[in-house]
């Protein structure tokens, strides 16, 4: 990768050709080529400079396009932190654009952000969500910013308020619960977790963090049930999510058991079948694996299992838990 971009870097029509096909593709441009082909000029004209004469030519496209390519690449000369690039490209959005132009202002505020100018880069986010609340880029860069500065219960306000206008963001129902486990607010995070399950009912890793969740907060019953439906969508699906599953499901079955606190014995058998259940999905998982590449883990793992005390026999059928 280092040498295509030094070969790059040294040609000057290589590097051109990787830039156009990067813009075209809607692909990052790497910092270096934007410096080789841009350097450090106090000016740049795009209406005569040959990437630019080039890509208009190359896209035949609507102005439309072509501006989604400006934006594109003023994002790209923001992360390579050439400013006169960037500000050249700015000014010509605005010029087309005008200054209540949502990119153009996502722009300054993110042009704020990477300066360190983060009070200014707060304030215009802020003002765009209060136009807007369904601003997506504003939510992010506002949360991405008070975690930089560990403000988590301002990055939490934000997304709260954010959910509430917009409920169906499963991405952003992430984000909260990650910062829900960093606060150790548990109730919250829970609603989270199961916020992103009504959503994506069919995720196995998703049904999984739940049962961490749960497990994490004390709700061993619930943490079991999560486990439970995560492995019967991967099994439904195989989507590779199987072996954490299997992990959480067993801790919990194990902590059930060993705290008896089930209150008829109907209960108590249930959670002891499937416990002998996932004891040898796991032995098998890790016999398979050491088998295959033998190491200290798989190994340590199988004597684990194979310390414990055997249960009443169970079967496949008793992974689906009921309670």
């Amino acid at each position: 990768m280092e040498r295509d971009i030094v070969e790059a870097c040294a040609d000057e029509s290589k590097s051109l050709a990787d830039v156009l096909a990067s813009v075209l593709q809607n692909r990052r441009v790497h910092p270096s080529l934007l410096w080789r082909l841009f350097g450090a000029d106090d000016s740049i004209n795009i209406e005569k400079h040959p990437v630019f004469i080039r890509l208009r030519e190359e896209t035949q496209a609507p102005s439309g396009v072509w501006l989604e390519m400006i934006h594109a690449l003023a994002i790209d000369a923001l992360h390579a932190r050439h400013w006169t690039l960037f500000e050249t490209l700015h000014r010509y959005l605005f010029s087309f654009l005008g200054k209540r132009s949502y990119r153009v202002r996502a722009l300054f505020a993110m042009r704020c952000e990477a300066q360190g100018n983060y009070e200014n880069a707060v304030a215009e986010y802020q003002l765009m969500l209060r136009e807007d609340p369904s601003r997506l880029l504003a939510v992010y860069r506002l949360v991405s910013i008070f975690k930089s500065q560990n403000m988590l219960e301002h990055a939490v306000l934000t997304l709260q308020r954010y959910l509430h206008d917009i409920p169906s963001d499963e991405k952003a129902w992430n984000e909260a619960l990650i910062l829900y486990c960093e606060l150790r607010d548990w109730t919250s995070a829970k609603y989270a977790a199961c916020q992103r399950v009504l959503l994506l009912p069919s995720s196995a890793e998703i049904a999984c963090t739940a049962g961490s969740v749960f497990y994490s907060a004390g709700d061993l019953k619930a943490a079991r049930q999560y486990y439970a439906r995560s492995i019967e969508i991967d099994v439904k699906f195989s989507t590779n999510h199987r072996p954490a599953a299997l992990l959480g499901l067993w801790l919990t079955t194990s902590s059930l058991d060993s705290r008896g606190e089930y209150s008829n014995k109907q209960e108590t058998e249930h959670n002891r079948r499937l416990l002998h259940w996932v004891r040898a999905a796991l032995r098998s998982l890790y016999s398979s694996l050491e088998h295959k590449q033998p190491s200290l883990s798989s190994k340590a793992m199988l004597l684990l299992l194979d310390s414990e005390q055997e249960s009443p026999e169970g079967s496949m059928s008793t992974i689906s838990d009921g309670s």
